[in-house]
C-alpha cells in the first residue's frame, strides 16, 4: 500500500492515499487548492459550491483533452494508413521500373 498523503485545500487538511498511477497527487491537490480558492475569491459562493464549480470545470477540461486526444490519434491512424498506402504504391512502381528495365534489356 502507498504512504498516505496529507494536502490542504481550502484551508482543511485531508489525508488521502494515492493510487499506482497518483505520482503527482500533491500538485494535483495544489492545482485543486488553487482553483477552489480563486472560485471563491472571483464569485463569492460558499466552499461547496466551489468544489463543486471545480470540479465541473476539471471534467470539462478532461473531457475537451480526450477529444483533442481522440481527434489526434485518428489523424495518426488516417496518416498510418496513407503511409500503408504510399508504401504499397512504392513497391509497385519499383517492380513496374524493374519489369520495363528487364524488357528494355531483353529488346522488348
Amino acid at each position: 500500500m502507498s504512504e498516505k498523503v496529507t494536502v490542504t485545500i481550502c484551508g482543511r487538511r485531508y489525508t488521502l492515499v494515492p493510487g499506482e498511477n497518483d505520482a503527482n497527487l500533491e500538485q494535483i491537490a495544489a492545482q485543486v487548492d488553487e482553483a477552489m480558492t480563486a472560485t471563491l475569491r472571483d464569485a463569492r459562493v460558499t466552499p461547496l459550491d466551489a468544489a463543486v464549480l471545480t470540479a465541473v470545470n476539471a471534467m470539462d477540461a478532461a473531457v475537451r483533452q480526450q477529444g483533442q486526444m481522440d481527434s489526434m490519434r485518428s489523424q495518426l491512424m488516417e496518416s498510418m494508413e496513407e503511409q500503408k498506402r504510399l508504401r504499397q504504391e512504392l513497391a509497385d512502381t519499383r517492380r513496374e521500373l524493374t519489369r520495363l528495365k528487364n524488357g528494355k534489356k531483353n529488346g522488348k
